[in-house]
């Protein structure tokens, strides 16, 4: 199958594509987006991995991460390295975030959403990414990785983990401060196993295949996460995994109902 502009994907005809190796291409529609993958990389994946968008399709916020991950393909990097960003990184970072920041279908504050872990927008260049095809010599994910968290957008798939000096470079970045050139430690990332949640929704339980790092937060009572969990499932009453109740309405955690509105 050739993907191509117009291709019929689960999400809408294909707007863009982005072939990252034989067999593997990303691709985004209209409203979503993920990454589609030849009958050959469908058989290397393992028995046990199921996606909700059939064999060959795998949709950005979870399942592509898990497929790529499983192939051999999430990291931009299988060992730690040292970043150094120069000067003409973060001047070409400027130039590819400008039209970004200032297109009228992607208002730059509303996607401040902090209290979800969403704190850039940007999904092309940025100084880190910059630094990165420049020291490397990789471009498999050009324009489709932001320099703050390394993830093609909001709540995507992330590619590589950066240090917290790293992430208060490109916050100050991109708020417009002055920031000079610096080195960073960039990780390796993976993502964890979804987990099965059973979930109590108007009288009724039901079964649901959570991200695995989202769910271990919740697991582990992290009120962030849960509070994320709750706003994406409004009106459950109930989370239980594994035969134990690990949140009921009304017990155990003080979460508000939903996520408090961002302060201006």
């Amino acid at each position: 199958m050739q993907i191509r502009r117009g291709t019929g994907t689960p999400w809408g005809p294909v707007q863009t594509c982005h072939k990252i190796t034989e067999g593997v291409v990303i691709v985004s529609t209209a409203g979503h987006g993920g990454v589609w993958l030849s009958e050959e990389k469908v058989q290397q994946l393992p028995d046990h991995y199921k996606s909700y968008a059939g064999r060959h399709w795998h949709e950005e916020d979870e399942d592509a991460a898990q497929a790529l991950q499983y192939l051999k393909l999430l990291s931009l990097i299988e060992e730690p390295i040292e970043l150094e960003v120069t000067q003409w990184d973060i001047e070409l970072g400027r130039t590819s975030r400008k039209d970004l920041y200032g297109h009228p279908l992607l208002p730059r504050e509303s996607y401040k959403r902090e209290s979800m872990g969403f704190s850039d927008p940007g999904w092309i260049g940025g100084p880190i990414v910059e630094a990165y095809k420049r020291q490397t010599g990789d471009d498999r994910f050009d324009e489709m990785i932001c320099s703050h968290n390394l993830a093609p957008r909001p709540g995507g798939f992330q590619l590589a983990e950066l240090c917290d000096k790293a992430r208060a470079f490109m916050k100050s970045f991109d708020c417009g401060k002055i920031v000079e050139p610096a080195t960073f430690t960039l990780e390796p990332f993976r993502v964890l196993e979804r987990v099965e949640f059973q979930i109590t929704h108007e009288g009724k339980v039901y079964t649901e295949r959570v991200s695995g790092r989202l769910a271990q937060g919740v697991i582990n009572g992290d009120e962030r996460d849960l509070e994320l969990y709750l706003w994406l499932n409004k009106d459950i009453t109930k989370i239980e995994h594994e035969g134990k109740t690990i949140w009921e309405k009304g017990k155990d955690y003080p979460i508000p109902e939903t996520i408090p509105k961002e302060k201006k």
